[in-house]
């Protein structure tokens, strides 16, 4: 996960402003790549970046082919391949193989209907040089955390998590970015919505097929890299789904088992990777001296007070620290299935078919931060 921070206003920009909002995020990207930045006058762009596509060339922030404009960018864009092939025969040059510098050549040929084409977890921020103008966007789900702010002098600020913004003095309140939205001249604008009609009339086998090949794919795209993968394995039949098919289209895939001694989950989880001969970990459970000392942290990190937040991420934090020590950069989880395929108990009191659907799209809009 990288950080990203941008100031816009109408007059010069303090570059130290910008490192000052990075620092708190530190933990986002990687340190030998903490504070890549650019001043341009009247914008100030920040990056934390956490190396996965092109690692050593796409130094943030990148420009378009014309210098016309700039990106900070957190995420990554799964078909930036077929979308390069598509720039360069419009003439479009490429100085590195990154889905970024394709965002914001994207940008510069296909202004917001971008937003159409691509397919990925993003948040971005492109300014504009020519305009002094910016766009800022961020993914459907809300995958990528984004917040924003401005001041009295009508300073627009940009940052990956409120602590970059809660420092300064300037802001009165801090703003969510919605997901699915994006911002032009100040004004946002929601550019996707959840469908509002569902196909009934599909068989239970061709909905089993039709499913098993959006599942396939959306671990395929997601595992197209040559660093090693891990996935978060719970032992449950959804993270168990995600790790049989990510084996499927990656050679180095390790699964992250974390679970206590007599744990049932974590023995069924144990049992499967032996079994496929898949390599795991096994992650040292928190006791409850350790969650006591790492309550605080966990607040931070989650930037939340809400108990069933901190309660949730309390285990999170420990399998994300057994990923970080193992250096895993990529890492697959099950999260978010309950509320797509309907698993939680509430379901179950639901009696038609629209209201399953009314409720998995009301799930599914709450899952960002």
């Amino acid at each position: 996960m990288c950080g990203i921070s941008a100031i816009i206003g109408k007059t010069k920009q303090n570059k130290k402003d910008i490192e000052a909002m990075l620092l708190p995020i530190i933990n986002r990207g990687e340190k030998k790549y903490f504070n890549e930045n650019t001043d341009l006058t009247t914008c100030v762009l920040g990056m934390n970046r956490l190396a996965i596509v092109d690692r050593e060339k796409a130094k943030q922030p990148i420009k378009s082919s014309d210098g016309r404009y700039y990106i900070i960018f957190n995420g990554e864009i799964y078909n930036y391949k077929n979308l390069q092939k598509e720039l360069i025969k419009k003439g479009y040059k490429f100085s590195t193989d990154s889905d970024t510098e394709v965002l914001v050549n994207g940008y510069a040929e296909w202004g917001e209907k971008l937003l159409d084409k691509i397919s990925g977890i993003f948040a971005f921020f492109i300014f504009d040089k020519k305009e002094n103008s910016f766009f800022v966007a961020r993914d459907p789900l809300g995958i990528k955390p984004l917040y924003w702010a401005t001041d009295k002098n009508n300073t627009y600020y940009f940052a990956s998590e409120i602590k970059s913004l809660a420092q300064n003095k300037k802001i009165a309140t801090i703003n969510l970015f919605p997901p699915a939205h994006f911002m032009k001249e100040g004004k946002l604008k929601k550019y996707w919505s959840f469908p509002t009609k569902v196909n009934h009339k599909i068989t239970e086998k061709e909905a089993v097929v039709k499913i098993r090949e959006l599942f396939d794919n959306a671990i395929k795209k997601r595992v197209q890299t040559d660093l090693p993968v891990a996935v978060y394995l719970s032992g449950g039949i959804d993270s168990t789904a995600v790790l049989a098919t990510a084996i499927k289209y990656h050679q180095n895939v390790t699964a992250i088992i974390v679970g206590n001694k007599n744990s049932n989950d974590k023995k069924i989880a144990i049992r499967y990777c032996k079994e496929n001969n898949i390599k795991y970990i096994i992650g040292i459970p928190p006791t409850e001296i350790d969650l006591s000392k790492n309550i605080s942290n966990i607040v931070k990190i989650t930037e939340s007070f809400e108990p069933n937040m901190i309660r949730q991420s309390a285990i999170s934090y420990y399998i994300a620290k057994t990923a970080a020590e193992g250096d895993f950069k990529v890492i697959l989880c099950g999260d978010g299935a309950d509320e797509l395929f309907a698993g939680y108990p509430e379901f179950t009191q639901l009696k038609t078919n629209q209201e399953i659907e009314k409720k998995v799209f009301s799930f599914l809009s709450d899952l960002h931060r």
